[in-house]
């Protein structure tokens, strides 16, 4: 084609740009982003648009699972903790 790569999948939920994505070392299919939207996002990539999430009007990515809103201000670094699948550390 034009000679740019093709992404395999893109994810949408940030307003912002992404500053950082680590991909869970403890389940494959779960990623992770940070924005300079002061967000963190939990995606789940084994997911497919038959489970999409429409919360009090809103509609989310089939993909997303969660969102940490607590940062005041741009998110730089995240990391996964090795010893609990589901615990994450953002600055």
């Amino acid at each position: 084609q034009n000679g740019e790569p093709n992404p395999l999948k893109e994810f949408h939920g940030h307003r912002d740009g992404v500053m950082e994505v680590r991909w869970n070392p403890m389940n494959k299919d779960i990623l992770a982003s940070a924005s300079k939207d002061s967000t963190v996002i939990i995606w789940d990539t084994s997911r497919s648009k038959e489970d999409c999430i429409i919360d009090q009007g809103h509609f989310f990515e089939p993909e997303h699972l969660f969102t940490h809103n607590g940062h005041q201000c741009l998110v730089n670094n995240i990391d996964w903790c090795p010893n609990d699948p589901w615990c994450l550390a953002s600055i």
